[in-house]
């Protein structure tokens, strides 16, 4: 493994995109830009991972990649971002990821963190205010059933196996925007 550590590039690379698609002037990027920003994902998947197409052939992932690029112009903002988060995620390696909560877009966070265990979805910590529901059942998340979020939010985590998901899912399932460009919310 080299030393350039795959995480570190790809996570400022999702920084970037959140930089570049949001002009001075506070128009969000159109299709054209996210084009070049798609471009630059790949471009990078290529050149920083030793071995991408270890999990994913790379056609699918290049088919993956033309769906998006085509889907581009019917987008929102969000649902570019998550869709390129899930794009990453596809390449099923916890290390090479797409982290755009640092970005103005997704800074919104609920007050609650839910997590994922056998018997079903549970809030696990909260603020203060929302105490009363510590340890309560999650039953839905926005119009959703629980599991059906939870599927959702899972397409955008990369990780090497299922495993992972569940100590990963509540830091994902707490942030607004990823749950708006999924449509959960």
């Amino acid at each position: 493994m080299s030393t350039l550590s795959r995480s570190g590039p790809l996570g400022v690379l999702a920084a970037c995109l959140l930089l570049q698609a949001a002009p001075s002037n506070g128009t969000p990027a159109g299709a054209g830009t996210w084009d070049r920003h798609l471009d630059f994902v790949t471009e990078q998947v290529r050149a920083i991972h030793p071995d991408p197409w270890r999990r994913l052939p790379e056609r699918d992932f290049e088919g993956q990649v033309e769906r998006l690029r085509r889907d581009l112009p019917a987008l929102d903002e969000g649902g570019r971002v998550v869709r390129t988060m899930q794009l990453v995620a596809r390449l099923r390696d916890g290390h090479t990821r797409l982290d755009p909560t640092r970005g103005a877009a997704f800074g919104a966070w609920f007050p609650v963190r839910r997590g994922r265990f056998a018997d079903g979805i549970f809030v696990t910590v909260t603020d203060s205010s929302h105490a009363d529901c510590l340890t309560a059942r999650v039953l839905g998340i926005g119009a959703l059933p629980a599991e059906d979020a939870y599927q959702r939010v899972a397409s955008v985590i990369a990780v090497d196996s299922d495993h992972a998901l569940p100590r990963l899912f509540p830091g994902y399932v707490a942030n607004a925007g990823i749950l708006r460009g999924l449509g959960v919310i």
